[in-house]
């Protein structure tokens, strides 16, 4: 048995447990299990007769709160409301480490709004017992330290953003062409949080320059720029962007003290996370 089946084992055990420890009224009706399923099918037939196994009570809750549709040759269970397919429980560890892959390993909230795209019927406390059997995120779990810092209050969309580089020369990534990409700029926007990436080649404001301006040219300068006091921020180059923009000012925090940047690098460590589980991954496989 390799690595997944355990998890996979240990998932179905965990929840069991979970629904065992319910109301023995909401056991059944928690989750949707394949056996189930097929017995609100076949109550939702036109020609369905009400029987022992399909009382006045459950054709009732079958036929208010679920429907079948027609997706291609496949016939499947669907919630009445959001006319989406119904999670079965058989599927939903495949289904739940699915989507915490593709939402770059996030928590609970995003996984559960990824879902709801395009399931119906999930359970959040399942969803969290499979995060939990995640051996990256349990690898990679940072300690959180509070801190006591002064806010930096932004009433509109670009009216600050601050900019930073993270260092990727430990896992460099190559392109097709042969390009080796070591860098990355990230800025984010203080007001909306959006976030740009670009890879960069080399450390150099030429390139920083570059980037940034491509940036601005499309959404727009923002009144104040913000960044640290690196060598490729604090230079003529950089320091040209208030000639081609015009109402831009150009601000660093202080020297040696990163709360000042506190925003961005909140977002360095997060990008800098989902990669990693990313190209751990990759490497396991």
């Amino acid at each position: 048995m390799d690595c997944d089946d355990e998890l996979k084992k240990w998932f179905y055990e965990q929840a069991n447990l979970h629904i065992s420890s319910l109301n023995i009224r909401f056991r059944e009706k928690c989750v949707i299990k394949e056996a189930m399923k097929n017995k609100i099918m076949n109550c939702l037939r036109e020609n369905a007769i009400t029987t022992d196994d399909f009382d006045s009570r459950f054709t009732s809750w079958c036929r208010n709160s679920f429907m079948v549709c027609d997706i291609g040759s496949e016939r499947f269970l669907c919630d009445m409301k959001s006319k989406k397919p119904v999670l079965l429980y058989e599927n939903m560890y495949e289904v739940y480490k699915k989507i915490h892959i593709e939402t770059a390993h996030a928590g609970r909230d995003k996984c559960l709004d990824a879902l709801s795209i395009n399931y119906s019927w999930f359970n959040r406390e399942l969803l969290q017992i499979c995060l939990k059997s995640c051996s990256s995120c349990q690898q990679r779990k940072s300690i959180k330290r509070p801190t006591v810092s002064k806010p930096i209050i932004a009433l509109e969309f670009m009216t600050r953003v601050q900019m930073d580089l993270i260092d990727m020369r430990t896992r460099p990534d190559m392109n097709p062409n042969g390009k080796t990409y070591k860098w990355i700029l990230q800025l984010k926007d203080h007001f909306s949080k959006y976030c740009w990436g670009r890879a960069l080649q080399k450390k150099e404001a030429r390139e920083v320059y570059d980037c940034v301006r491509e940036i601005f040219f499309q959404f727009g300068p923002p009144h104040i720029l913000q960044s640290d006091n690196g060598r490729e921020f604090v230079n003529e180059l950089i320091n040209s962007l208030e000639a081609d923009f015009p109402g831009m000012n150009i601000v660093h925090g202080r020297p040696r003290h990163p709360q000042t940047q506190g925003l961005i690098e909140r977002a360095n460590a997060i990008l800098s996370d989902a990669l990693g589980k990313c190209y751990q991954k990759e490497i396991s496989r």
